[in-house]
């Protein structure tokens, strides 16, 4: 009796110090994401958990810029590209069912794409992202805003498929939104219904994931976060309207809160949808069906950890599921100021080092905190001349060439070069500097500028075969500019 009162009290005990240490200013989670919030880097919801029990959650920032509403735990928040981890999850449970098989050519469902593609693709190289299919911003169109207002499923799929397949269906990985948005129409195709009724149904009412929906523009959704991007002029903006709902549907239109993301992670240590066997193919290193499964480590002395991740990003938000499988560990990472996805994976890495106890990377502060924070001061061009001579302070890694390309991305030319010269010329030897200022200069028409840069990330990288296209495009059309 004595011992049953005494493991009681220690687990009592567990349960008051995580919930009052989840709201401590000394929580060593709330002093690591509190950097990132400083610098403007982050705003949003973190939830951090062991076996589905909550050890840490929070909102930093503001919900509304306009009426200065904090996030909180029950914020909602458009999560991009990790709708495509539930995507595969319902695929994958049509599987179980009967109703699809992997094996299955598309042919089969979408009958209205020409069949010398359709018939080669499988539903499982849409899964794995390896149909051939390029990227949606191959459509003719795309970047001058044709599909603002596109709302016919079919003929935009009919689009999807006269694009020319960039590599042999089930041959080589290729991220492309564009499967994804066919396995909705054969989601609806199979199960005789909307695929936001068949994910509803399958998924979130099972799961009871009360808080999670799929967006749409005229909908009212108490509690949803507005996203945010640094403006022009400094401060935060809302991102130019964007087709969401229809653009990024089966793969990037689904707004959920950090609680019910961990339902849905939790469920994939459970029977609750899959059996064992079918959460083995879902989660499967070598099928790639929008997870990946590889080692983590916080830093180059800590031990790897088993892991599995995704994430996602859409204009004015970011999302970041890690599944830290040795312990059932989780970090939940929901942002409406699009956290770029360098800076939520070194978010995610400083909470598994509070997690594990294990040294944290934040000795010095990166490079990109002190430039995004100058970026919402609109201090840019004059914090780099400020910094040439002591970059030696800071850690420079793969983050300024993301902010780089996602100021491109939003239409901020000028400053992307601003920041991708800077960048190049503080790190001489990544390819990636190189390569992405090529594309910001290539952007701005600057297609000689361009094919320096490129040929220097060629020449760091020779065995790169990318980078040799690269080289190729820009030489084609410089020449054909000239003539």
């Amino acid at each position: 009796m004595n011992k049953y009162f005494l493991s009681l009290l220690i687990i009592l005990s567990q349960v008051v110090i995580f919930k009052s240490y989840g709201t401590a200013i000394d929580n060593p989670y709330h002093k690591v994401i509190s950097k990132f919030v400083e610098h403007k880097v982050f705003s949003g919801t973190v939830l951090v958990a062991n076996k589905g029990n909550i050890v840490f959650e929070r909102g930093y920032g503001l919900a509304n810029e306009t009426w200065q509403v904090p996030n909180s735990v029950q914020t909602k928040f458009n999560i991009g590209s990790l709708t495509k981890s539930m995507t595969a999850l319902l695929v994958i449970k049509l599987v179980q069912e009967g109703k699809l098989s992997l094996t299955d050519t598309i042919d089969k469902y979408l009958h209205y794409l020409p069949e010398e593609k359709s018939k080669k693709i499988t539903i499982q190289d849409l899964l794995g992202h390896r149909s051939g299919l390029p990227r949606q911003f191959s459509l003719p169109g795309w970047k001058s805003g044709k599909f603002d207002r596109f709302n016919n499923k079919v003929e935009y799929a009919k689009l999807i498929g006269e694009l020319e397949l960039i590599a042999e269906p089930g041959k080589q990985y290729q991220y492309t939104n564009l499967g994804y948005f066919l396995l909705g129409l054969i989601v609806e195709e199979v199960t005789k219904t909307t695929f936001e009724s068949a994910f509803d149904q399958t998924i979130l009412a099972l799961l009871h994931m009360n808080n999670t929906g799929t967006f749409a523009y005229k909908k009212i959704v108490k509690e949803h976060a507005t996203g945010y991007r640094i403006a022009k002029n400094g401060g935060y903006q809302r991102p130019s309207f964007l087709n969401i709902e229809f653009l990024f549907w089966a793969e990037g239109n689904v707004y959920s809160t950090v609680g019910d993301i961990l339902k849905f992670e939790q469920a994939l240590y459970q029977n609750t949808i899959l059996d064992e066997k079918h959460r083995s193919i879902l989660l499967s290193e070598e099928n790639n069906f929008s997870w990946s499964v590889q080692p983590w480590k916080v830093n180059e002395n800590a031990k790897e950890l088993s892991s599995i991740s995704w994430g996602g990003e859409i204009p004015g938000y970011s999302s970041f599921l890690l599944r830290l499988t040795d312990q059932q560990n989780t970090i939940i990472i929901l942002s409406n100021n699009a956290i770029n996805e360098v800076e939520k994976r070194r978010l995610a890495s400083e909470l598994t080092a509070v997690l594990y106890d294990e040294e944290s990377s934040l000795s010095k502060i990166p490079l990109s905190f002190i430039l995004t924070k100058a970026l919402y001061n609109n201090q840019l061009d004059k914090k780099i001349t400020g910094l040439e001579k002591q970059v030696q302070n800071y850690t420079i890694d793969e983050s300024l060439a993301t902010m780089g390309l996602q100021l491109m991305w939003g239409g901020e030319l000028t400053k992307a070069i601003s920041l991708l010269s800077f960048n190049a010329k503080i790190l001489p030897d990544s390819p990636l500097a190189h390569d992405s200022l090529a594309k910001a200069l290539a952007e701005n028409m600057q297609f000689g500028k361009s094919l320096k840069s490129a040929k220097q990330a060629a020449k760091l990288l020779p065995s790169n075969q990318y980078l040799k296209n690269e080289v190729e495009r820009l030489r084609t059309k410089i020449i054909t500019r000239q003539h």
